[in-house]
């Protein structure tokens, strides 16, 4: 929304978005993280500016979830009525107490924020390895208050532009459990609570008739070794086999004394 600076533009900018069939609203109430020109803590949307665009989706039913590394915009986004946090880094206990009143879910990519703070990966800029170190430690703070406080924790892979990509969800559930949630939290972040989330928890997020079937299957059990998650051994994409090595699973049990 470069250059939408009123109200009245917000809502004709939603209102462009809703004439193309999105399903989703997305907004950025702080500034970006992977970028070395921006501060991620920075507000950049009113509260009211917020509601107004909440309100505006809300007319078609579309939910509107907000980009929100600093406190100040994250707290004007869940008083506005978001559905969801993205990243959430600085969180006050205060803006983690009001997301647990209001219902409002916490996606916090920490898994992303490891990336930023490491050579390599999709940032690599020194930079930006210096923000993500500084940004760690407050990522790790703030999963656990959300925890204690019983906000809503999903996973999330947030970018797309490497490979690493791909390996994100796996990661999340693993730090989520390093973070305080237990094997079966994490694991209900990534399938019934991100269903909620999506508001697709009639089609997905649990294996029952009539629903979706996305599965896994993997070599341990993750309730007690929750890494696991991270090696599946064979991939079900919407019914359809996308990745079978369940012959290299059975291959390694029998070779274990």
């Amino acid at each position: 929304m470069s250059g939408v600076t009123t109200i009245e533009k917000l809502r004709r900018a939603v209102d462009m978005n809703l004439a193309h069939g999105v399903k989703w609203i997305k907004i950025l109430a702080t500034d970006r993280a992977g970028t070395a020109d921006t501060d991620p803590r920075k507000q950049l949307y009113t509260e009211d500016e917020i509601r107004a665009i909440v309100q505006e989706a809300a007319t078609k039913g579309i939910p509107v979830e907000a980009h929100a590394h600093g406190d100040e915009g994250a707290m004007a986004a869940v008083k506005a009525g978001v559905r969801s946090i993205e990243h959430g880094t600085y969180l006050s206990d205060a803006t983690l107490r009001l997301m647990k009143e209001k219902g409002t879910y916490f996606d916090p990519t920490y898994t992303t924020v490891i990336d930023l703070a490491e050579p390599g990966g999709e940032y690599d800029v020194p930079a930006l390895i210096i923000r993500g170190q500084h940004m760690l430690p407050r990522a790790q703070q703030t999963v656990r208050h959300a925890h204690q406080f019983g906000v809503k924790i999903v996973t999330g892979g947030d970018t797309g532009y490497g490979p690493n990509s791909v390996t994100r969800i796996g990661q999340e559930m693993t730090h989520l459990v390093e973070l305080g949630l237990t094997p079966l939290e994490a694991i209900q972040a990534a399938t019934i609570t991100n269903a909620e989330m999506l508001r697709m928890e009639k089609l997905i997020g649990v294996v029952e008739p009539g629903y979706d079937a996305d599965l896994i299957v993997v070599e341990g059990n993750p309730l007690e070794n929750i890494v696991t998650v991270q090696d599946p051994l064979l991939v079900i994409s919407n019914g359809r086999i996308g990745v079978d090595r369940l012959n290299f699973g059975r291959a390694a049990a029998l070779s274990m004394p």
